[in-house]
C-alpha cells in the first residue's frame, strides 16, 4: 500500500501570508503516477490490477479527507480574524457615537 504520510497537506498560517508543501506533495504524487503509468490490465494481473485500484482509491480518499481538514482549519481562522474586525469596528463605532 502506498505510504500516507508523505501526502499529508500541512498549513501555516501567519499575518499575511499561508505558508504550505503543496510543491512537496505534487512532487509525491508524479513519482507515485510514475509508478503506475506502465502497469497494464491483463486476464493475468487482473487481481493485482484491482488491488492497486483499490490501493490508489484509498490513497485518493485519504488525500480528499486531509485537505478538508485544512480547510476547515483555514476557514476556522477567517472566522476568528472576522469576528475581531467586527468587534473592533463596533468599538469604534461606540467611540465614535459617544463622540
Amino acid at each position: 500500500m502506498a505510504e500516507q504520510g508523505s501526502f499529508n497537506l500541512q498549513l501555516s498560517v501567519t499575518p499575511g501570508s499561508l505558508v504550505s508543501n503543496l510543491k512537496n506533495i505534487q512532487v509525491t504524487v508524479d513519482e507515485k503516477m510514475a509508478e503506475y503509468a506502465t502497469i497494464e490490465a491483463t486476464e493475468d494481473n487482473l487481481i493485482d490490477v484491482k488491488k492497486t485500484l483499490a490501493n490508489l482509491r484509498k490513497l485518493k480518499s485519504a488525500m480528499k479527507d486531509n485537505r478538508k481538514g485544512a480547510n476547515k482549519e483555514y476557514n476556522n481562522l477567517k472566522l476568528v480574524l472576522l469576528s475581531v474586525v467586527v468587534f473592533n469596528f463596533k468599538i469604534w463605532y461606540m467611540v465614535r457615537i459617544m463622540q
